[in-house]
């Protein structure tokens, strides 16, 4: 298993579309006439500098990753207590066909109510209180998800497209909360596969476009403090 956030997850992510940036992949761009968003193509850049360096970009935590770190342990045991689940770490995963791609789910359920089910669980420990909340009020199902956070419903349904999962567990914990019945939210979302169709059709297109700065790299013999140039490539190849 390739643990999280250790060296050998890092060299393992080296370069490769994961769950964390499909969102970025899927952003709507605001020219209606473009294929891919401003994130998007910063995204596919990010990557193509660490395949063409070797060096995984690696930015310092925020107060908001390290309270989810510090906490995530802590929200995978209250679930599995409240859901009567076992559930184990899985680390990191490729797709089975398409190797430039892989997710990190944060568990995958081992003993549950539906045997035969492929589930994972998604944890969010928001660092700001309202967003817990939020999740609280609003989010029940894949439709409610998708509204509220789109971002996370892409990353879930990444996750399901990379392993073949049926269903992933949103999770949203916050320990401030004390043990009030919003401690904790569990959403069972489900595997949405025309969703998942619109995702791999967008990021086999990141897969060329990723080619595509890889050349431009090579033919302009970048730096790693060499400027971005995704508007550049954007402008050239009518993307």
């Amino acid at each position: 298993m390739i643990e999280h956030r250790t060296k050998a997850w890092y060299d393992a992510r080296l370069g490769k579309f994961t769950a964390s940036s499909f969102p970025d992949i899927m952003a709507k761009p605001r020219d209606k006439n473009a294929q891919l968003s401003k994130s998007a193509l910063s995204c596919i850049e990010q990557l193509a500098r660490e395949t063409y360096f070797g060096k995984p970009v690696v930015f310092p935590d925020s107060d908001s990753t390290r309270w989810g770190l510090r906490h995530e342990e802590r929200a995978l045991k209250e679930f599995s207590s409240n859901m009567n689940f076992e559930i184990e770490d899985v680390g990191f995963l490729l797709h089975p066909t398409i190797r430039s791609v892989g997710a990190t789910p944060d568990a995958l359920v081992t003993v549950h109510d539906q045997a035969e089910e492929h589930i994972l669980v998604q944890v969010k420990c928001p660092f700001n209180q309202k967003y817990h909340r939020r999740y609280c009020q609003v989010v029940r199902d894949n439709a409610s998800l998708r509204k509220c956070r789109s971002a996370y419903y892409w990353q879930m349904q990444g996750e399901m497209w990379v392993t073949g999962a049926e269903a992933n567990y949103f999770v949203s914990f916050d320990p401030r909360e004390d043990w009030s019945e919003d401690r904790i939210l569990v959403a069972k979302i489900l595997r949405d596969d025309k969703a998942i169709q619109e995702l791999e059709k967008q990021v086999l297109k990141a897969i060329e476009v990723k080619e595509i700065f890889l050349y431009e790299f090579q033919r302009m013999n970048i730096t790693p403090l060499s400027i971005k140039i995704y508007d550049y490539v954007a402008e050239k190849y009518k993307l």
